[in-house]
């Protein structure tokens, strides 16, 4: 432990790349958000784990992966995060709360990144605790509904916990007692097992409530977002991403010059012919809420502080199926290079905004929708004149596809592709029938960059 609190002490973080969590080392990829009690319990459990071993550290803004040949996990980013993430108080009150008895001379530190002003780690270090004081127990626990009481108390040690039906007293001087018998062996056994179907059965609500939540607060956005693009009962397609948790874009209306603003005002692009995201206009803050670039008639980008992001393109002759109505019956062709461009250059921003914000997710969802999309009665087709056989009607006149979480460490290429080959599905068209994509060598399909940016028109 020594070496690693050297390393922090002079912000040597890079230094921690490689190095394995173990027993005595934990490492967490974002700070406790202590506005929540499931992160209150995380943190009384991550802490009283180590001081019912051998003591050990915990370094919060450190991401990890699986090294499949030793079975660990092992160092593989370093993501600091701004200080305002950090109340020493907070945690020290928190522990405080839900641990029993008292641990020993718990030490709690910030320290400085070096490049990124403003940023970094926290550590939290727990010595060697007396033996006649364990176990150490966590004296709250949370139900289904996220409330606290008090009569279940846990114990935790690193890859292990228990909880028990007894005053946190009572249960304290029982484990001190016969902490090596043969029965409370059995009954932490049958603790841990019931603990484990509660812990699973708290993930699926927690997953389900998130959805709930994010289904709503969305839909919501997407409307006010065609509305501002004048596109209220016309066809559209809107694309929307939100983080896997709670961010946020702190620099958001801090003027032209910021870096999240400039990726507003300048989306990215493939090429200077093609369909993306770029308005006439400089965007402008909304009710201190969100940021909003339009073109009328044509498209909107909304980025929201809390990190949803969401565009609205028209579906019609103003942009998807600009140049493609049929001459026999003047029903809109939507141009699949057209599509393909503004989903993954979407996506592409998406990611890019998101590293940006505090903390930076590692994952977020996409939401894909398209909205009135016939005509006369008829459906809309997605056709290209490029591509033989590229001539599907739509299914039906509304489509919506919620694509599962995407990793935003993911290349640009992949995550492009997992993100707008649902709509091709939904058109009934395989994967190797999409123009404009590759198999890389490993097998995967992703977006082929180079075959677009070539392309003319």
């Amino acid at each position: 432990m020594a070496e690693i609190e050297k390393i922090l002490s002079e912000s040597r973080f890079n230094d921690l790349l490689g190095i394995a969590e173990s027993h005595r080392l934990e490492f967490k990829s974002q700070p406790y958000d202590l506005q929540q009690t499931k992160q209150q319990h995380e943190l009384a459990k991550d802490v009283s784990a180590l001081a019912n071993s051998d003591g050990g550290c915990i370094v919060v803004g450190i991401k990890t992966k699986k090294d499949l040949n030793q079975k660990l996990d092992i160092v593989d980013k370093v993501r600091p995060f701004a200080r305002s993430f950090f109340d020493r108080d907070k945690l020290f009150e928190t522990i405080e709360k839900w641990v029993f008895p008292h641990i020993q001379n718990v030490r709690i530190d910030w320290h400085d990144a070096l490049q990124d002003v403003g940023k970094g780690l926290f550590s939290i270090a727990v010595p060697v605790q007396e033996q006649a004081s364990k176990p150490y127990l966590v004296i709250r626990n949370i139900d289904d509904e996220d409330n606290v009481y008090g009569n279940v108390v846990g114990i935790f040690e690193r890859r292990r916990d228990a909880v028990s039906h007894r005053t946190p007293q009572g249960i304290h001087s029982l484990l001190s007692f016969a902490e090596n018998t043969i029965e409370l062996s059995n009954r932490l056994s049958s603790i841990e097992s019931l603990l484990m179907e509660r812990n699973i059965k708290d993930r699926k609500q927690g997953e389900e409530d998130y959805a709930r939540t994010i289904d709503g607060v969305v839909e919501e956005r997407i409307r006010e977002c065609a509305e501002a693009a004048d596109l209220k009962g016309r066809a559209y397609l809107s694309i929307a991403c939100f983080p896997s948790q709670r961010v946020d874009i702190p620099t958001l209306f801090r003027g032209q010059n910021d870096a999240v603003v400039k990726l507003i005002d300048q989306p990215p692009r493939y090429r200077d012919s093609g369909w993306d995201l770029r308005t006439s206009r400089l965007s402008k803050p909304i009710r201190g809420l969100l940021r909003r670039a339009v073109e009328p008639g044509a498209l909107s980008l909304d980025v929201w502080r809390d990190g949803v992001i969401i565009a609205v393109v028209s579906a019609d002759k103003d942009y998807l199926s600009w140049g493609r109505y049929s001459s026999n019956d003047d029903i809109p062709n939507i141009n699949p290079i057209a599509l393909i461009e503004v989903i993954s250059l979407f996506s592409r921003l998406s990611k890019y905004i998101l590293r940006l914000a505090e903390p930076p997710p590692e994952n977020a969802g996409f939401r894909l929708s398209f909205s009135n999309i016939t005509q006369n009665g008829k459906a809309y087709r997605l056709r290209s004149l490029n591509y033989i056989g590229m001539s599907k009607e739509a299914p039906s006149s509304d489509m919506v596809i919620n694509v599962p979480r995407q990793d935003l460490e993911a290349q640009d290429d992949e995550l492009a592709f997992n993100v707008f080959c649902s709509v091709f599905e939904w058109f009934g068209i395989d994967h190797d029938k999409i123009p404009v994509a590759k198999i890389r060598e490993d097998g995967v399909y992703v977006l082929d960059i180079e075959s677009i940016v070539n392309l003319r028109g």
